[in-house]
C-alpha cells in the first residue's frame, strides 16, 4: 500500500474511532437490503466508515483495499461501512457491486 494511502487510511481510523466514542451521535442509515444500521450498532468495533459512488474510480479502488483490509482485521473487530451516494441514476448498480466486494 502507498505511504499516502496508509496515511490517511490511519488518520480516518483514528477519527471514526474518537467520533464514535466521543461524540455520541447514532447516525443512521439502510444496507443494501432496506435494514436500519446505526453506528451504535459497532459499539467495541473499530470502525472505518467511507463514502463512495459506484461511478467513481478512485472510489472502488479504495473499496477493494478496504476488503482486504476487513478480512484481515475482522478478527480484531475491524468493520468497514461503506455508504453510497449514488443518485436515482446508479442506484441500481449498488447492490450488485456490493455483492461483488
Amino acid at each position: 500500500m502507498r505511504p499516502a494511502l496508509t496515511l490517511v487510511l490511519s488518520l480516518s481510523l483514528l477519527f471514526a474511532t474518537l467520533t464514535t466514542a466521543e461524540a455520541g451521535t447514532n447516525f443512521t442509515v439502510r444496507d443494501i437490503n432496506g435494514r436500519y444500521v446505526r453506528l451504535s450498532d459497532f459499539k467495541g468495533k473499530l470502525l472505518f466508515m467511507t463514502f463512495f459512488a459506484t461511478w467513481c474510480k478512485p472510489c472502488l479502488q479504495e473499496l477493494k483495499h478496504l476488503v482486504k483490509l476487513r478480512k484481515k482485521y475482522k478478527s480484531k473487530g475491524f468493520e468497514v461501512l461503506a455508504v453510497s451516494l449514488d443518485g436515482p441514476e446508479t442506484r441500481a448498480k449498488v447492490k450488485p457491486l456490493a455483492k461483488r466486494y
